[in-house]
Parts: C-alpha cells; sequence; structure tokens
C-alpha cells in the first residue's frame, strides 16, 4: 500500500475510533478482501472464514481506540487480529481431516488468490518477506508453518521430526530476528 493509501486507512482508523460508522464501512471496504484472503488460507473453508471475517471487524470497531500508528500500520493490525481470530477458530474446530478432504479448497477463486497477492505486495510484506529470507531454512519453514498454517510447537515438532525445544528455540529466534530487521 502506497504511503498515500497508509495514510487514508490511518484516517479511517482515527474516525472509526471516534464511532463514525462512514469511516468504518470505508474501512471494511478498503481492508476486507485482503484479510478474507488471510483467514481463508488459515482456515480453508468459506463459512469458517465469513464468520471469521465478520468477527474480526467487530473486533477491530471495539479496540479501533486502541490502534497506536507508531506500533504498526492499520493493514498489519487488522492482519494481526485476523490471523489471531482465525486461529483461534481453527483450533477450536481442529478438523480431523486433511485440507485435501476440505472441498471448499479446489473452489477457491481467483479474486481470494488475487486478494493474496495484493496483501503480499504490500510495503510491510515486502519488508518482512526481506526479513525471513536472511533466517536459515529450518527456522523460517518454522516460522512460516506456524504463521500460515496456525502449527502450534507441538505439531511443528511432529511434521518436522525434531525435539519439541528445538522447535522452541528456532521460532523464538527467528521472531527476535524478525523483530529487530523490521525496526531497522
Amino acid at each position: 500500500m502506497s504511503d498515500t493509501g497508509q495514510e487514508s486507512l490511518e484516517r479511517l482508523m482515527a474516525n472509526v475510533a471516534r464511532g463514525d460508522r462512514q469511516a468504518f464501512r470505508q474501512l471494511y471496504q478498503a481492508t476486507s478482501a485482503k484479510l478474507y484472503g488471510v483467514v481463508l488460507r488459515l482456515l480453508a473453508r468459506r463459512a469458517l472464514a465469513d464468520e471469521c471475517l465478520q468477527e474480526v471487524y467487530v473486533r477491530a470497531w471495539h479496540a479501533a481506540p486502541a490502534y497506536a500508528p507508531e506500533k504498526g500500520t492499520v493493514m498489519t493490525w487488522l492482519i494481526t487480529i485476523a490471523r489471531n481470530r482465525a486461529l483461534d477458530l481453527r483450533r477450536r474446530e481442529r478438523p480431523s481431516s486433511s485440507l485435501d478432504d476440505v472441498p471448499e479448497i479446489a473452489d477457491m477463486k481467483d479474486e481470494t488468490l488475487d486478494a493474496l497477492a495484493l496483501a503480499e505486495q504490500s510495503s510491510d510484506a515486502r519488508r518482512l518477506k526481506a526479513c525471513i529470507e536472511q533466517l536459515d531454512e529450518e527456522p523460517k519453514r518454522c516460522v512460516l508453518l506456524a504463521f500460515w498454517q496456525g502449527l502450534t510447537h507441538e505439531e511443528l515438532a511432529r511434521r518436522l521430526e525434531r525435539p519439541l525445544g528445538t522447535i522452541k528455540s528456532w521460532v523464538r529466534r527467528s521472531l527476535m530476528r524478525l523483530k529487530d530487521c523490521l525496526a531497522t
């Protein structure tokens, strides 16, 4: 998103924090496609992603006064809310089937993928990608699996066939490195 776009989102968020419903509607229109792509990727089921997106915006409406621009962009803030809510729902649902058993995956429309591509093109995403590329391969894989698939430390240890302590160390160190990289 351009600086002008970010400034626009910040103005909208400031107005939302004051209870401006029109600003909230505009914020939703500007960000919902990207957020839907994030939650659908994590949840893999449209009905659950729809429910999640609604809850994300309810939370954003109520938490808008707490948004702090100095801590990150509006889009990053919203993606964090969306990701956390999607992971909560995913853990609650914890399907016993694999993603191959979910028919919605095969029917995903191109516009959802386009929304993800747009989200990945934002300046924050480019900076994050550059920082992620600096990580060692296995720790990087852990962080990516944890973020995109919502895997817990235990699930990562099983999938990667590594000790739980190793996984926890990789994730903790990687997140610290990412934080330092993004702060520069």
